[in-house]
C-alpha cells in the first residue's frame, strides 16, 4: 500500500469533502457535483485520485456509476481517521451546506419510491409478485420464527399479503409501510382474517417503535428501494431484542436497469459480502443463508439473530 499516495490524496479540501459525503452513502458523479460544486472534469479528477489511493470504490448500477467509501481500507487501517472526518465539524466548516444538499438528494430518492408505491397499479404489483414467486416462496422460510414471537414486524408490508401467514408465528403482527393507501388494503385483509395486529405508516429509517421492543422482523425486497440500506438495518437492530430473529430477503447484484423504471428500484441488488457486512455491523449473526436464482436474477435469504 502506497502511504504517500494516500496522504497526498487526503491533503485536499475537495477530496476531504467527497470522503465525508461518502461515509454513509453512495453517489453518482452528478450527485457529487450537486453537493460539492465545480466542473465535472475537476470532480472526476479528484475521484480518480481517491480511487488510485484505494480510499473510495465505484460500482456500476445499470447505466449509472456510484461511488462509495472503501470501508476495507478505512476499517482495517484508518478507523480513527474515518471517525475524525465524520465528527470534526470545526475542521470541515463546509459541512452544513454539503449536508443540506446531500439531504435534498436523499429526500428525492425517497419520494421517487414513495410515489411509485402510492400509485402502484394492481397489474404492476401482480407482475412483480409473479416474478418473485418464480424465484422463491416466503412460506418455505417462515418456520425460522419458531418458537412463536411475541411481536413480529413486517417492514414494507405493502397490502399486507404476508400478515396472515406471519400471524401463525407471532402473538401479534405489526405491518409497517410508507404508503397509507397500501396500508388501507392491509387493514382490510387483517380484519378479514381476524388477526391481532397493528399498522404503522412509516419508513424503515425511522421506525416508530421503542428500543428492543420487537423479537421478530421480516424484510422482504425492501432494501433496494432505500437510500441508506445499512442505516436502515441499524434502525431495525435498535428496535429488536437480543436473540430477536430477522428474516431478510433481497436481490443479489444484477444488471437489469429496466427495474428502475418498472419498479422504482434504486439499487440493482447488493453483493453477498456487503449485505453480510451490514448485518454483522449491526449486531446480527447469520444462522443460515439460501440463494435462489432464475435467469439473470438471484435472491439471497438471510436468517439471522440479533446479538
Amino acid at each position: 500500500m502506497d502511504l504517500l499516495k494516500i496522504f497526498k490524496a487526503l491533503a485536499d479540501d475537495t477530496r476531504l469533502r467527497i470522503i465525508r459525503l461518502l461515509i454513509k452513502n453512495s453517489f453518482t458523479v452528478n450527485e457529487i457535483i450537486f453537493v460539492i460544486g465545480g466542473r465535472q472534469s475537476n470532480i472526476s479528477h479528484h475521484l480518480k485520485i481517491l480511487l488510485d489511493a484505494a480510499l473510495v470504490t465505484n460500482k456500476k448500477e445499470g447505466s449509472q456509476i456510484y461511488y462509495k467509501l472503501n470501508d476495507q481500507t478505512f476499517d482495517q487501517l484508518y478507523p480513527e481517521l474515518k471517525r475524525l472526518i465524520s465528527v470534526n465539524k470545526e475542521t470541515f466548516s463546509f459541512y452544513p451546506e454539503d449536508k443540506q444538499r446531500r439531504n435534498i438528494i436523499l429526500e428525492k430518492r425517497k419520494k421517487i419510491a414513495e410515489e411509485y408505491f402510492e400509485n402502484l397499479h394492481e397489474e404492476d404489483s401482480r407482475s412483480l409478485n409473479e416474478l418473485l414467486n418464480q424465484i422463491y416462496h416466503v412460506e418455505d422460510y417462515l418456520s425460522f420464527f419458531q418458537p412463536r414471537c411475541k411481536s413480529l414486524l413486517d417492514i414494507g408490508c405493502g397490502n399486507g399479503r404476508y400478515l396472515p401467514k406471519l400471524a401463525h408465528y407471532s402473538e401479534q403482527v405489526i405491518g409497517m409501510d410508507s404508503s397509507p393507501r397500501l396500508l388501507q388494503l392491509a387493514d382490510h385483509l387483517a380484519q378479514e382474517n381476524q388477526l391481532k395486529y397493528q399498522l404503522k405508516t412509516a419508513d424503515i429509517t425511522k421506525i416508530p417503535l421503542a428500543d428492543q421492543s420487537i423479537d421478530g422482523a421480516f424484510i422482504n425486497m425492501v432494501l433496494h428501494h432505500i437510500s441508506e440500506p445499512e442505516g436502515a438495518l441499524q434502525e431495525v437492530s435498535r428496535i429488536m431484542t437480543n436473540k430477536g430473529k430477522l428474516l431478510l430477503i433481497e436481490f443479489l447484484e444484477h444488471n437489469d436497469d429496466s427495474m428502475r423504471e418498472k419498479y422504482a428500484d434504486l439499487w440493482l441488488g447488493f453483493s453477498k459480502t456487503e449485505l453480510t457486512k451490514w448485518l454483522e455491523n449491526n449486531q446480527f449473526t447469520v444462522n443460515q443463508e439460501v440463494v435462489k436464482e432464475l435467469n439473470e436474477y438471484k435472491v439471497i435469504i438471510f436468517m439471522a439473530e440479533k446479538n
